[in-house]
């Protein structure tokens, strides 16, 4: 995102803002890579590539349900 942005001066936000808009009324199929040192974009063109993009974030969702129940179970 940093390199789209440098590039069009385009805050990182409306660039995230643009992305999700693309995906959920365009159908876009654009996934994301945060590996290793590997950050970037990509519209996924085959199986393979969607679920590349799918698996992290499912990942992140079960993370954040997990913590969501824990917070919901703590005693005040």
């Amino acid at each position: 995102m940093t390199e789209i942005s440098k590039a069009t001066g385009i805050p990182c936000r409306n660039i995230y803002e643009c992305i999700n808009l693309l995906i959920m009324q365009y159908d876009v199929p654009i996934g994301g890579v945060r590996s290793k040192g590997r950050h970037g974009i990509f519209i996924a063109t085959n199986e393979a590539e969607r679920t590349a993009a799918v698996t992290p974030l499912a990942n992140s969702a079960r993370e954040i349900q997990r913590r969501v129940n824990k917070l919901q179970q703590m005693e005040l």
